[in-house]
């Protein structure tokens, strides 16, 4: 009887076991389908249906509404880690366009954290960057305007997966402008779940 009990005992644990990582892998699958749900609905499909040019307005219009609201809320060590943050991920995101235009090969899938701005950089040097940081898209868009890669052609992004030209374009434009959503003038109070700005 004592042998029956320890023949169930790992058949029950393995079982479990086996469970788990099916639940695991179930939901590793969702989340990947809400991502690829996502890059469709809100990257791809909306900068599929416009052309370079308005990429490239859109991406021209939203800079100074972006510097109109940073400047706005004042220099703080919080609104300056989100403008590093936005400069960062532009610098990276405008590489890679870089590399489709120049034609050479993406080595290795790279971190935005290489791109930041030094993170003792004055507040007005952090605007300059930011504005010197557009021009350079709004330049790579351009280009990409005027030779536009082969359809069907992507790039990596290292957490949305292969992104288009037009994708990656659309995806800095709302990245920059979500983000500095995030910047808080000094008597104005946190959005619901962020830390109080230094």
């Amino acid at each position: 009887m004592s042998r029956a009990k320890n023949v169930w005992v790992p058949a029950v644990v393995t079982v479990a076991a086996v469970g788990a990582a099916a639940g695991a892998v179930a939901a590793s699958r969702r989340r990947e389908d809400v991502q690829g749900f996502f890059v469709r609905q809100t990257l791809e499909r909306p900068a599929a249906s416009r052309s370079h040019a308005e990429l490239r307005q859109a991406l021209e219009r939203s800079g100074p509404q972006l510097t109109a609201r940073v400047t706005r809320a004042g220099d703080s060590d919080h609104n300056r880690r989100v403008l590093r943050h936005i400069i960062g991920i532009e610098r990276w995101g405008t590489s890679r366009l870089e590399h489709l235009i120049s034609g050479s090969p993406l080595l290795e899938l790279d971190s935005h954290r290489s791109y930041l701005p030094e993170e003792d950089s004055s507040w007005d040097a952090l605007l300059q960057a930011f504005s010197t940081t557009r021009a350079r898209t709004i330049d790579a868009a351009r280009r990409l305007e005027q030779r536009p890669p082969a359809p069907g052609t992507t790039l990596p992004h290292n957490g949305l997966g292969d992104l288009s030209e037009k994708g990656w374009l659309r995806y800095l434009t709302l990245h920059a402008d979500l983000e500095s959503r995030k910047v808080r003038g000094r008597h104005e109070p946190p959005a619901l779940g962020e830390a109080q700005p230094a």
